[in-house]
């Protein structure tokens, strides 16, 4: 058993629910809070990076891809967000001053709606 679902289909209780519910599941171990680059710095040939194996390659640049031509890039730091999981549950971008207290904030937030779901589903069981 397996599920494909963005972290932007549902609002984040639904995803908390899921989470809750069905944890046994292929695909509902969403990160609550993710790290998604929104811009890429191309890899040189000269560059000790463009010499190791993809699996390597990715394995040491985690937010780091591999186009279809061979060129390799790598997340610039200075354009990276964090998002919170659910359907307009916002986002923040990694170095903002309030970033952490954001993100700390919302994994509160999303505890407790996990907490919800436990009750709920115990109440339907």
């Amino acid at each position: 058993k397996k599920v494909k679902i963005p972290i932007n289909m549902f609002p984040s209780e639904e995803f908390a629910l899921l989470q809750t519910g069905i944890p046994e599941i292929e695909g509902t171990q969403w990160e609550p809070v993710a790290i998604w680059p929104n811009r890429f710095n191309k890899i040189d040939a000269e560059d000790p990076r463009a010499k190791l194996t993809p699996e390597e390659f990715r394995k040491q640049n985690p937010r780091s891809r591999i186009r279809h031509d061979g060129t390799r890039e790598v997340s610039d730091p200075n354009f990276e967000w964090f998002e919170f999981i659910g359907k307009k549950a916002g986002r923040i971008k990694c170095d903002s001053k309030n970033a952490k207290k954001r993100c700390d904030e919302f994994l509160t937030k999303y505890e407790s709606m996990k907490e919800q779901a436990r009750k709920l589903l115990k109440e339907k069981s």
